[in-house]
């Protein structure tokens, strides 16, 4: 049974195993010992100004994660900062794993550019990090972690928020099945894995769209 619930310190090696196993370029894939260390960058780079962290629970294990930002100004997380910058070390010594670092840094500047577009319109809350590992997808769990983290961001005043994605991921989750907007669509200006140059979207939704009971 799937339970939802917030993300305590025990989950992280998990979750840490989930990114890498998903996420990482084929290149970092092919090496766990870097691997990993990519996984603590992505995970900790989005933990330094999260709100809330939440799993999706499979009989005890983390099978999902939803990382949350409520735009209120609150301070970063500096044990996530150094862990964060740790990663990014360690990354930074195998030449695969400083190509992609040089990727993801251009993606986030990227990213942080496309944000231009919701600039004035309210939109309170980020979903920072949102994945689920490939045995527990096209089940609803994926839907049922936005159902538990919009009543969240509900009860916390929040009326809009938005998040990131790209073509290498599964975006048509957020549009097709959750009736997101997408609100913005621009080229990476780098390469992830063998393709040259990805799309990188941004979708947007009220939060009471989001609730079902």
């Amino acid at each position: 049974m799937i339970t939802y619930r917030e993300m305590r310190e025990s989950d992280i090696p998990a979750l840490l195993d989930m990114i890498w196993k998903m996420w990482a370029g084929p290149k970092v894939k092919a090496k766990p010992g870097v691997a990993i260390h990519y996984a603590d960058m992505v995970l900790y780079y989005e933990l330094i100004h999260a709100t809330k962290a939440f799993v999706s629970d499979d009989g005890g294990k983390a099978v999902g994660v939803c990382v949350i930002d409520i735009k209120d100004g609150h301070p970063m997380n500096e044990d996530y900062l150094f862990k964060m910058a740790k990663a990014v070390a360690k990354m930074a010594k195998d030449p695969d794993g400083l190509d992609n670092l040089k990727h993801s840094t251009n993606v986030n500047r990227v990213f942080n550019e496309s944000e231009e577009v919701l600039e004035g319109k309210g939109y309170g809350a980020e979903v920072a990090l949102f994945i689920n590992d490939e045995e527990h997808r096209g089940q609803g769990v994926g839907s049922g972690m936005f159902n538990y983290m919009a009543r969240y961001l509900k009860k916390n005043g929040v009326k809009k928020f938005y998040l990131h994605s790209d073509e290498c991921s599964y975006h048509q989750f957020y549009g097709v099945h959750r009736g997101m907007d997408q609100i913005d669509s621009r080229p990476s200006n780098g390469s992830l894995g063998p393709v040259d140059n990805v799309e990188l979207y941004i979708y947007a939704d009220d939060v009471e769209d989001q609730i079902q009971d």
